[in-house]
């Protein structure tokens, strides 16, 4: 695990791209510019990365990308600690499994609009 920082850039976009298929170098440029991220790194490959910056009522987690559950609660436990007792905001849209289990138990509540 360690630290984002500009340099990662193009490790970050290349998860996003096979994540979202868009293109949004520009946009997470910009996003790692203004927020806390972490990596969490096998070997020497990125394979998961969260964000976490200052919106609204408090901070916002995201965007999360990751393959599977593990590495998701990995790279967003370090925020939800960071963050406890205060406003944090995580969209996602996982409703089952243990990443969704991890979030309820950190006191996450369900909003739906």
């Amino acid at each position: 695990m360690h630290a984002l920082a500009g340099g990662d850039l193009d490790e970050v976009t290349a998860l996003d791209l096979a994540a979202y298929n868009a293109g949004r170098t520009h946009v997470l440029a910009r996003l790692l510019d203004v927020s806390k991220g972490v990596a969490l790194v096998r070997g020497d490959r990125m394979v998961a990365y969260s964000l976490c910056r200052r919106f609204g009522r408090g901070q916002l987690v995201g965007p999360v990308v990751a393959a599977n559950d593990a590495d998701a609660i990995a790279v967003t436990r370090l925020h939800v600690a960071d963050h406890a007792g205060s406003f944090l905001r995580l969209d996602t849209r996982q409703k089952s499994g243990a990443f969704a289990e991890f979030l309820a138990q950190s006191v996450f509540s369900s909003t739906t609009r």
